[in-house]
């Protein structure tokens, strides 16, 4: 019927009925612009379409949980911010840890120390996740202080509920190895990369053995990357040297890793055989790579892989 309607002369536009939010008919509301195809174009006449009429209250707050969340996902967390204002059932909703996932620390706060002061007196705060301390931005994405970092910044970020921390090829002289190793050991993902070409700029062995003694008895660490970068040209064999931490010490913290990643690191021959015996116990992913082995070292790697059921 409303084909033919279409289709027919312009006269017959009365013959269609509007309505209304509330299922009432409303034929006064809206004008009629038909085209050379005959096809109507409605316009909504805005004076009386809804004139003493009122507009549903909570339509958007009477949405299940389920549907708030999986819209909520596709927001930036710049957009959540404003979603947490509208009101209390939305902010319910958006609170929720696993939509933050990956929200650092804003530029701003980068700028200068009495920026980040102010900002982690801020309930946003609390939504921080990811924390990275980089010696240079990468790219577009801007990780690096505009400031020295000191004991007292660290110990602000201890107050932060952080699930992952990243240092890109950063020393950090003036903060002390216990503080980093505290840090590091309250997170679940730890990533770091060294820098060794002219000049080492990293952490340095001290404080990732620091990270390594306290993972001996306090840890949340799930997961964990130890990396060095090297110039392709010319390439420089350099690598991180742990072959002064004890071979138990190792063991012990890379048992407790569901992730295991390790690149251009140089290990004894006493250390890969304990690790490879007591280190995979709870891996799930691992990778070695730019690690010097021998025959009976990579047989006896393999050896062990296959007695892990979980990787």
């Amino acid at each position: 019927e409303l084909e033919d309607i279409l289709k027919s002369t312009n006269e017959k536009k009365t013959a269609l009925q509007f309505y209304n939010h509330q299922h009432e008919v409303v034929s006064s509301c809206h004008q009629s612009q038909p085209s050379k195809y005959h096809k109507l174009s409605w316009v909504k006449n805005q004076q009386i379409c809804f004139k003493g009429q009122i507009l549903p209250e909570n339509c958007y707050n009477n949405l299940p949980v389920e549907v708030l969340r999986m819209i909520f996902g596709f927001l930036k967390p710049t957009d959540l911010r404003k979603v947490l204002l509208v009101s209390h059932s939305w902010k319910s909703v958006a609170e929720e840890p696993a939509l933050w996932a990956g929200f650092g620390l804003p530029v701003k706060s980068r700028k200068s120390s009495q920026n980040l002061k102010e900002f982690l007196k801020t309930t946003l705060s609390s939504k921080v996740q990811r924390l990275t301390i980089a010696r240079r931005n990468v790219f577009e994405e801007v990780v690096s202080f505009g400031f020295s970092l000191s004991d007292e910044h660290f110990k602000q970020f201890l107050s932060l509920d952080l699930s992952s921390i990243a240092f890109w090829e950063v020393a950090l002289p003036e903060v002390s190895d216990q503080l980093i190793s505290k840090l590091v050991n309250s997170c679940r993902e730890c990533e770091i990369i060294e820098y060794y070409k002219r000049y080492g700029i990293g952490l340095g062995v001290h404080k990732l053995r620091a990270i390594f003694d306290e993972m001996q008895h306090q840890t949340k660490l799930k997961s964990f990357e130890l990396s060095c970068v090297v110039d392709r040209f010319p390439y420089e064999p350099v690598k991180i040297d742990l072959s002064s931490i004890p071979s138990k010490i190792l063991a012990t913290a890379f048992s407790k890793l569901d992730v295991l990643g390790i690149e251009n690191v140089h290990l004894s021959f006493e250390q890969l055989d304990t690790i490879f015996a007591e280190g995979f116990v709870n891996l799930s992913s691992l990778s070695f790579q730019g690690t010097d082995m021998n025959a009976a070292k990579t047989r006896n790697l393999f050896e062990n892989l296959e007695k892990s059921s979980r990787l």
